[in-house]
């Protein structure tokens, strides 16, 4: 079966429950799922050592054994893992990762911009290239989100060249950000994209901001890949291991992307510049700052909030934040009793609470906006 080999999918959210609190993967239903994938043409995967409580790694590791030497297989180097030993904490993590993935090499070790504020990346790109000198890893790659991309040029002329990968877990949908990617790209480093909107097959709305450009019976999901998809900037896109549904999804745009023209889809896309007057919330989706005593569902909500901050998509937006809202009695504002796990636990140490009500009242102010905008027409 042919898929488009540009897809990758990652394991940051295969199917887990919560036990006294402490993250599970639920391992049954995410092997079906990795399996799945795999029987249906994906041959690239990533993963990173905090995934679900730190079982990813060893979960992929046992599953893909048998199949390694056809796939593409990659991890990350979380640098702010507190458990992580003072002394060689790179090498420490390299070896664990190789060890759990029951592999003798990664496709691509990936490293985090974010280590530069904290003059970190220069000695992880020198243990780095001391690892792809001895074929335990063949590519190194950096990690950028929305935030720190436009200092990418600045990072990455400080590199030497170790660096030939640059991934982004976000949608561009600033023409500033596609024309830095291209110009990235076009010096040779490989581009790598994710972060679509796993909303499986829920039929999209109406979009309020185009509501004159309706395609019928598409779900966000679909939408989401079919605009990263036809995007040739990009060498690779990721897309989460969730669901079979968004799995099927993601499959059938690869199989038939030619559906519908590039146009027709970006029309859904109305975000032209950055404005500063939205809140500035970056979530992983790690989970790590799960379960919430109160039952908020913090790494949606953040989720939900980028269909319309990052993908326009305002009435997809809506729909899904009123549903978690709804889950934990109409306010977030009123369930946060303010303990302060969520940020403790948080490994990018984010002001998890402040952006929760950040959020909160912008997407109520849309709302208001939205039915005015009904209203009027």
């Amino acid at each position: 079966m042919h898929i488009n080999n540009k897809l990758t999918a990652t394991t940051i959210s295969l199917p887990f429950y919560y036990d006294n609190g402490k993250l599970v993967m639920n391992e049954p239903l995410a092997e079906s799922l990795v399996k799945d994938a795999y029987s249906q043409g994906i041959r690239s995967f990533t993963t990173s050592p905090q995934y679900i409580g730190g079982t990813c790694e060893c979960f992929l590791g046992r599953v893909l054994e048998p199949v390694r030497k056809f796939i593409n297989l990659s991890t990350n180097y979380p640098y702010f893992d507190k458990t992580l030993p003072v002394e060689n904490a790179f090498e420490f993590c390299l070896s664990r990762s190789l060890m759990d993935l029951r592999t003798e090499y990664l496709d691509c070790l990936y490293l985090y911009a974010d280590s530069v504020e904290e003059g970190l990346l220069p000695q992880q790109l020198m243990q780095a290239k001391m690892a792809k000198e001895e074929g335990r890893v063949h590519h190194i790659g950096i990690i950028f989100t929305p935030l720190n991309l436009f200092s990418a040029k600045e990072v990455l002329k400080g590199t030497n060249n170790i660096i030939d990968t640059v991934m982004i877990y976000f949608i561009p949908t600033l023409e500033a950000q596609k024309e830095l990617l291209s110009e990235l790209k076009n010096s040779g480093i490989t581009i790598v994209g994710g972060g679509l909107v796993d909303a499986g097959n829920k039929q999209l709305p109406n979009n309020i901001l185009s509501k004159s450009h309706v395609i019928k019976n598409i779900t966000a999901s679909e939408l989401a890949t079919r605009y990263f998809m036809s995007q040739s900037v990009f060498d690779e896109v990721i897309f989460q291991l969730e669901s079979k549904d968004f799995l099927d999804i993601v499959c059938e745009v690869s199989r038939n992307s030619k559906k519908y023209d590039y146009t027709e889809i970006e029309k859904y896309f109305k975000q032209t510049e950055f404005n500063p007057a939205n809140p500035r919330v970056i979530c992983c989706n790690c989970g790590y700052c799960s379960p919430c005593p109160k039952g908020i569902e913090i790494n949606k909500i953040f989720n939900s909030y980028a269909y319309y901050n990052q993908y326009g998509m305002s009435n997809i937006a809506l729909e899904v934040f009123k549903e978690y809202q709804d889950k934990v009695g109409g306010s977030i504002e009123k369930a946060c009793i303010n303990c302060g796990l969520c940020e403790k636990k948080c490994s990018h140490s984010t002001p998890i609470r402040k952006n929760l009500r950040a959020v909160e009242k912008f997407m109520n102010d849309l709302n208001i906006t939205s039915k005015n905008f009904e209203n009027y027409n």
